[in-house]
């Protein structure tokens, strides 16, 4: 006949064994999960390489020459937006529109025949560009390669003289209108979808009516 201490000491052994690996196996799955936390949330703040952007800008820029003997101011303060789309190995190709508000200069012109006059010429911009760039990561940061290809068109308001008393030669009707290309660098802070940074382009312009420029803006929009 069995003894009943025979019986029940294995039970009693069974029930320890499993009640010690139930709290240990939670443990374990809960050191998972604890696990895997951080790194979803280090996954989703780490910037994304591709996706459709859309970037808004803000500076100012200034003509760095003169046309002919006339100042010009066709940039000034800017406002600008730029759409595209960058692939995952770092080639970006977009759209780009920028407004130059410009500004009135106040010049004098002393001919060789007849008396000096003063005059005043308001000028403003707006630029169309298809934009290319490439993107290289530099640390948390990502520093954009980019230059534009597209067209300047400048208004021009003269008062107190003629156009071509002031230009040398009548130019076209106002807004007059060339080809563009503009190299730039952007340096940018990405945070998840966020963006943010600051760049600069240059205007190099095929009519001479239009002067060159160099802009300097603050970048901030988001990659989808």
């Amino acid at each position: 006949m069995l003894h009943p201490s025979s019986v029940i000491a294995p039970i009693i052994a069974l029930a320890v064994v499993h009640g010690a690996g139930v709290p240990i196996a939670r443990a374990e799955s809960a050191g998972d999960g604890s696990a895997s936390a951080p790194s979803a949330a280090a996954e989703a703040s780490s910037p994304k390489r591709d996706g459709f952007e859309l970037l808004a800008n803000a500076g100012y820029a200034a003509s760095t020459a003169s046309v002919g003997n006339v100042e010009l101011k066709p940039y000034g303060a800017t406002l600008g937006l730029d759409v595209g789309y960058v692939f995952r190995f770092g080639f970006r190709v977009g759209l780009s529109v920028g407004y130059g508000f410009g500004r009135t200069v106040s010049q004098r012109r002393e001919p060789s025949f007849g008396d000096p006059y003063d005059y005043t010429i308001d000028t403003s911009s707006l630029n169309l560009a298809t934009s290319l760039g490439y993107d290289v990561p530099l640390y948390f940061l990502v520093l954009r390669y980019t230059v534009g290809l597209g067209a300047t068109f400048m208004r021009w308001d003269i008062d107190g003289a003629l156009p071509e008393a002031v230009f040398g030669q009548i130019p076209a009707q106002s807004p007059s209108a060339g080809f563009l290309v503009a190299p730039g660098l952007t340096l940018l802070w990405p945070h998840g979808a966020f963006e943010c940074g600051v760049g600069f382009d240059y205007f190099v312009q095929a009519n001479w009516v239009i002067p060159p420029g160099f802009l300097g803006k603050l970048v901030i929009g988001v990659k989808l």
